[in-house]
């Protein structure tokens, strides 16, 4: 009877030990499958983190006008103060000097439509502005408003254009003649802005 018991008091040690060795390697399996898992979570958000980048749109890339209507000023362009465009707005190449210091001053939106002012002074004068309207990061309408104009080499005759806005949105362009130092109106137009952001001439 001795050696039998013997036997089965080594039968159940095997077993004893067998399933200990199973239960630590399940154990480890499970940790290391946890850490594998927990890895490749936090791969898989890294990634993400890193290549989001904001989308800059007209919306936000023209800064908030701190004017405020009624506009009656004549701009000094040795003293102006611009801001610059951080965004690509198509069709307005023809309007910037210097495509890498696009330069503006904002004017207060018309509904959901950028209206800005850009100096043309690269060209034959020196003091020359374009109203600009922009949506959805497209250029709309432009419209001389503010600048000198005279013949090349002569100054004898030239004309001065000047804009004011009221509190409905009407904008008034005026062009004087000064002609031999006498100055008389050449020209008044009214003008406002569509929904669609092109302008209107005024009756």
């Amino acid at each position: 009877m001795k050696p039998l018991k013997l036997i089965i008091v080594q039968i159940i040690a095997i077993l004893f030990l067998s399933f200990a060795s199973c239960n630590t390697k399940t154990q480890t399996e499970m940790a290391t499958l946890e850490a594998v898992s927990e890895t490749d979570t936090v791969n898989a958000v890294l990634p993400d983190k890193e290549i989001v980048t904001p989308v800059t749109s007209g919306d936000n890339c023209i800064e908030a006008s701190a004017i405020k209507f009624p506009y009656a000023k004549t701009i000094d362009p040795k003293k102006a103060s611009y801001k610059k465009l951080n965004c690509k707005i198509k069709g307005i190449e023809e309007f910037i000097c210097d495509p890498s210091d696009a330069r503006y001053i904002a004017l207060p939106d018309f509904e959901n439509i950028k209206v800005i002012l850009v100096p043309m002074d690269c060209g034959d004068f020196s003091y020359r502005y374009y109203l600009l309207t922009i949506f959805e990061n497209k250029l709309v309408s432009n419209r001389y408003v503010e600048g000198e104009w005279h013949e090349p080499g002569s100054h004898d005759y030239k004309e001065i254009t000047s804009f004011s806005i009221d509190s409905d949105y009407v904008i008034t362009i005026t062009t004087n003649a000064v002609e031999n130092g006498a100055t008389r109106l050449k020209e008044t137009a009214k003008i406002t802005i569509r929904d669609d952001g092109t302008f209107d001439k005024v009756n």
